[in-house]
């Protein structure tokens, strides 16, 4: 589940385990959490609205590098829950549905899924990519953690607000109580160490939008595992594969 550095610069060890048959785990909820008004992620949909950005993947270095930095005002959004109340171990694939507009006729996004901490770090969860255009689904293939992609006929966005469903790469992640649940939508780039993206923006970035609340609410769906309790303790901030920060929230609050 964890990597933790114990000793040494670099150094790493297995902070704690535990086993399935199969992944994700047979006592798995998909649990959504919505998108909602002044950077709040939620249990609940609210209030209807939406928030902008300019999606500009050249205003962050396109890897991790030697630092992991934030998203430059106004080219990204963030959205972070209440401190949880318990701790919430994740383990699978993780979907992101987002009412998404654009003023191109297609635009590339990225989700990051974070842990904003009770000592002020975020740390690094997972990350999703979609392209807008690609958003076409096999009704027969789609899951709720799982969104079943056809990668076939590719159609542009139309005006206002588009279903774009975001498969989150799958990861086993314990958040724990007191720490807050992020979730930042902007351009891709800049939270993974390798690789590099060939953006569909050929260097104009467009204004994009995303829709929540009742009638589009947007959302991040984890899988959380019952009868699974972490360690007590925050781990070592930065693992192996989970960089650190110290947390700023977005301009629009988040």
């Amino acid at each position: 589940m964890e990597r933790a550095v114990t000793s040494g610069a670099g150094a790493s060890g297995v902070r704690w385990s535990f086993t399935s048959p199969q992944f994700p785990p047979t006592a798995t909820t998909a649990t959504p959490w919505y998108i909602g008004a002044g950077g709040a992620l939620a249990r609940t949909v609210g209030a209807s609205g939406s928030v902008t950005w300019r999606n500009d993947p050249a205003a962050r270095p396109r890897t991790i590098g030697n630092t992991w930095s934030a998203v430059p005002t106004g080219t990204g959004v963030g959205f972070v829950s209440a401190p949880l109340a318990a701790d919430a171990v994740v383990a699978g694939p993780i979907a992101a549905d987002l009412w998404l507009g654009s003023s191109a006729a297609d635009t590339d996004v990225q989700v990051t899924l974070t842990e904003v901490r009770p000592d002020g770090k975020e740390m690094l969860v997972s990350t999703g990519f979609q392209r807008g255009s690609q958003r076409r689904i096999d009704p027969a293939l789609d899951l709720a953690l799982e969104p079943g992609h056809t990668y076939v006929n590719p159609e542009p966005l139309a005006p206002g607000a588009n279903l774009v469903r975001v498969q989150v790469l799958p990861t086993g992640h314990a958040f724990r109580a007191g720490s807050r649940l992020r979730v930042a939508v902007g351009p891709v780039g800049g939270d993974r160490t390798a690789w590099a993206f060939s953006t569909v923006d050929r260097g104009v970035a467009p204004t994009d939008q995303l829709f929540f609340g009742a009638g589009h609410p947007s959302s991040i769906t984890l899988p959380v595992v019952s009868g699974v309790v972490a360690p007590a303790g925050l781990p070592a901030c930065p693992q192996v594969g989970q960089p650190c920060r110290t947390y700023v929230p977005a301009a629009n609050g988040g």
